[in-house]
């Protein structure tokens, strides 16, 4: 369910007669004030521009990315305050994700508000995917409310991880990166740090 629902707009014009038809626009007495009804806007797509999570970018958004940054190991430099969108591109036979950091003052699919290692020698196997899913996400939950103002139990917010997986667990990754994100898949519009959300 979206936060964001439309608004309609009610316009009475009196002692007029109004007539749309297939091309026809709207139709008053010569001595009448003209109402302007149904103004449409337009939003220019760029198409060059990746789709994201949460249509960030001003495209559509695209569902096979799902969370932005979950369960995926760290392939790139975030630092906290990060704000990123994550989109899909082509790499040979597959689909790789990509982050890209913008600034939180434009729209973007997710903020970083922490970022920790898990501290575990190079001989600990890796617990396996749900353990180390569980692990991550619990770490990040002490980031949460210090940086985004608000208890995490009542926030409107999600958090997403991206994490260590099996193949980068045992070449030493122990990165965890705690993001939150819109749980409707909105975009955020600024940052989430000190919001109350």
């Amino acid at each position: 369910m979206s936060r964001h629902s439309p608004r309609l707009l009610v316009v009475s014009v009196t002692a007029a007669v109004l007539t749309f038809g297939c091309g026809e626009v709207a139709r008053v007495a010569p001595d009448e004030p003209t109402v302007e009804i149904g103004v449409a806007t337009t939003t220019t797509i760029d198409p060059a521009a990746p789709r994201t999570a949460t249509g960030a970018n001003g495209t559509p958004a695209d569902p096979r990315v799902g969370v932005p940054l979950q369960g995926r190991a760290v392939d790139a430099e975030l630092a906290v305050g990060a704000c990123v969108n994550d989109h899909l591109v082509e790499d040979g036979e597959r689909l790789r994700h990509v982050l890209t950091v913008r600034s939180c003052s434009e729209p973007h699919d997710a903020e970083v508000f922490a970022v920790y290692t898990i501290q575990a020698g190079p001989e600990v196997p890796f617990p396996g995917d749900r353990a180390m899913e569980r692990q991550a996400r619990n770490g990040c939950l002490g980031g949460f409310g210090p940086y985004v103002g608000h208890d995490y139990t009542t926030s409107e917010l999600s958090i997403a991880v991206l994490r260590p997986v099996e193949s980068t667990w045992v070449r030493g990754d122990r990165t965890v990166v705690c993001a939150a994100y819109d749980p409707d898949l909105e975009p955020l519009t600024t940052t989430v740090r000190g919001s109350g959300r």
